[in-house]
């Protein structure tokens, strides 16, 4: 897992604990939503974990 995180995380900067968090419920079976005004980089996040979890 620690691999893949950063991976992940290296697209983007100051989203690391959003990105656990994402992680954690993804993988435990959950669902996410998430919510922020524009440009706060929800999109970045999701499509790095997508892109790499081969979702």
């Amino acid at each position: 897992m620690p691999d893949r995180y950063d991976l992940i995380t290296r697209h983007f900067v100051g989203r690391r604990h959003e990105t656990r968090l994402i992680l954690a419920a993804l993988l435990s079976g959950r669902h996410v939503i998430l919510e922020g005004p524009p440009g706060t980089s929800k999109s970045t996040v999701l499509q790095s974990i997508v892109k790499e979890m081969r979702v």
